[in-house]
C-alpha cells in the first residue's frame, strides 16, 4: 500500500481560493503508480480583480517542453483529468515553469521534500515563498498562484499523489487557468488563475475518482491532515460545483458508496463551514474545505481490485442535484 505525506501552505485562506488548493481527454486513468517519495503542497495566492469568467477549456495549445522532459507527460495527464472532471484544461505559462522548476531544482539539491518556502543559506535557492518565486520569474501580481509539490519520480506517480488527498485534490481542481510545471526527482505543480478563472456550469457537476478511474486504496498522506481521527482511511471521493462566491452553497442530502457486492462502504462526510444549516445530519464541518465542494472519506482502506460505486444527493444554492458513478481499485 503507497503511503506518502503532502504538505499543505496557502498564501491565502484555503476557505476562500476561488479555484485551482488525472489525463488527456480520454484518459481518466493513471498507469499504476511506483512507490512515490513524499510530496509537499500548493500555495493559494489572495485572489486578484474579478473579470469575466471563462467557460472550461477542452483544448489548450501542446506545451513547449525539450524533448524527452518529464514534464510533457505530466502535463498531459493533468488536463486529461481536469478535462475529464469538466473543470477546464490548464494552458503552459513559461513563467510559472521558471518558477516551479526553480523549487523543483532546489528540492532536489537538497534532498528533501521540505515544503514550499526556501532557506536562503541553502543550494539552489530561488526566493523564499511561492509568491516570491512567481514574481521574480516574471508573473504578474494580478495572477494568484498556487504551488501544489509531490514526490515519487515519475509524472503518473505526481499526478496520483495529489489527487489522492483532500485539500490538495480541491485546489488542483479549482478555476485556474495557466500551469507552470518542475520535476526533479519532485515534481512542483504551479497553478495560475487571473480574475474569475474559468467556472462550469451552473448545472454541471464536477466528480472525482473519474468514471472508470483505478485508485489507490487508501487516503495518502497530507498536512495539514484530514479526518486525523481516523488511523488509516481510504480513498477520498470529491464532488465539486460551480461557486463564483463565497456564500454558494453545496448542501448535502446524501453521500454514499457501496462494493459490486452492494455492500455500504462506512464512511465521514465533509463539508464547507456554510453547508452545515442544509446538510444531513453527521456531515461534520471541515473548515478547510472550499466553497462547493463536499467530500465523503472510508473509514478504511478500499479493497483490492474492486469496483465501487458512488452515488451524491443534495442542492446548489438550494437546487436539487444528484449523481452515480463508479470507479475501481488496484490490486
Amino acid at each position: 500500500m503507497r503511503k506518502t505525506i503532502i504538505f499543505l501552505s496557502i498564501l491565502a485562506a484555503l476557505s476562500g481560493c476561488g479555484g485551482g488548493d488525472n489525463m488527456a481527454s480520454n484518459s481518466s486513468q493513471p498507469t499504476t503508480p511506483s512507490a512515490p517519495t513524499t510530496p509537499s503542497a500548493p500555495t493559494t495566492p489572495t485572489p486578484p480583480a474579478t473579470t469575466t469568467a471563462l467557460p472550461p477549456a477542452t483544448s489548450v495549445p501542446d506545451p513547449i517542453y525539450p524533448s524527452g522532459d518529464k514534464r510533457v507527460q505530466l502535463f498531459s495527464l493533468l488536463n486529461a483529468f481536469r478535462a475529464g472532471m469538466g473543470v477546464g484544461m490548464v494552458a503552459q505559462d513559461a513563467q510559472l515553469d521558471t518558477a516551479a522548476k526553480a523549487h523543483s531544482d532546489y528540492l532536489a539539491l537538497n534532498g528533501t521534500l521540505g515544503g514550499h518556502d526556501e532557506d536562503p543559506s541553502k543550494a539552489g535557492y530561488y526566493a523564499v515563498t511561492t509568491r516570491g518565486r512567481a514574481t521574480k520569474a516574471g508573473v504578474p501580481s494580478t495572477t494568484s498562484v498556487s504551488e501544489l509539490i509531490a514526490g515519487g519520480g515519475d509524472p503518473a506517480t505526481c499526478l496520483s499523489v495529489l489527487t489522492n488527498s483532500v485539500y490538495h485534490l480541491q485546489v488542483l481542481t479549482s478555476n485556474e487557468v495557466t500551469v507552470g510545471l518542475g520535476f526533479n526527482t519532485y515534481c512542483t505543480v504551479n497553478l495560475g488563475t487571473v480574475g474569475e478563472g474559468q467556472r462550469m456550469a451552473a448545472t454541471a457537476i464536477a466528480f472525482a475518482p473519474l468514471e472508470g478511474q483505478i485508485v489507490d486504496r487508501a487516503l495518502g498522506g497530507e498536512s495539514p491532515r484530514p479526518v486525523p481521527d481516523i488511523a488509516n482511511p481510504g480513498h477520498p471521493l470529491m464532488v465539486r460545483v460551480r461557486a463564483d462566491l463565497p456564500s454558494d452553497v453545496l448542501s448535502v442530502s446524501s453521500f454514499s458508496l457501496v462494493d459490486n457486492n452492494g455492500a455500504q462502504v462506512p464512511g465521514r462526510i465533509l463539508i464547507a463551514a456554510n453547508a452545515a444549516g442544509a446538510s444531513r445530519a453527521g456531515a461534520v464541518v471541515d473548515p478547510l474545505l472550499q466553497p462547493a465542494v463536499a467530500f465523503f472519506v472510508p473509514l478504511a482502506p478500499l479493497g483490492s481490485a474492486i469496483t465501487y460505486t458512488a452515488t451524491f444527493s443534495g442542492a446548489r444554492n438550494g437546487v436539487p442535484i444528484s449523481k452515480t458513478w463508479s470507479f475501481k481499485t488496484y490490486p
